[in-house]
């Protein structure tokens, strides 16, 4: 017998398998509308399933594409019959204060100045600002305000995002 805490593990492989396939679907719809998936979360409202999806592209997201992007998964969820049970999707941009997560994050960046905050600190500093000149592998390079550059590895970055500076 199961206890109401416990999820049976054969439902919960099932749903993981839906929701991989539903990412894998989403990077094929923002691929082909050359636009790139940022983050696609999934959660329960209710008897609602939630499919929240972030999309951005070079130069900025319009409302057109996140409109496109939810008409196209939609579609596919009650063509594939993918899901069994009500769901609503929201997609937007990751907006202007976005966290950055992966090393794409960076590289579609390259050349924009960000504010970074680290695990660990380097030269007694946690705390640095500086534009984004080069991102391979887990490897970030900035050039400071300082004008000193510095390398920093993705694994020691706390919390990273653009720096906005608003003109008076």
């Amino acid at each position: 017998m199961l206890s109401g805490n416990c999820f049976p593990l054969f439902l919960w492989r099932k749903q993981v398998d839906v929701q991989e396939k539903l990412r894998q679907t989403l990077e094929e719809i923002a691929a082909s509308q050359g636009l790139f998936l940022v983050e696609v979360k999934f959660f329960r409202h209710g008897g609602t399933l939630q499919i929240k999806v972030i999309v951005d592209k070079n130069g900025g997201i319009l409302l057109i594409d996140c409109a496109k992007v939810s008409k196209a998964l939609s579609k596919y969820i009650e063509e594939a019959q993918i899901l069994d049970s009500n769901f609503s999707i929201e997609v937007s941009s990751p907006g202007i204060d976005r966290k950055f997560v992966t090393i794409d994050d960076f590289i579609r960046c390259i050349g924009k100045k960000i504010k970074v905050a680290c695990n660990q600190p380097i030269n007694g500093e946690t705390e640095f600002c500086g534009t984004i000149t080069d991102a391979v592998g887990v490897q970030i390079q900035l050039l400071l305000d300082s004008d000193q550059e510095l390398t920093l590895n993705l694994n020691n970055i706390e919390k990273a995002k653009l720096e906005i500076g608003w003109k008076k």
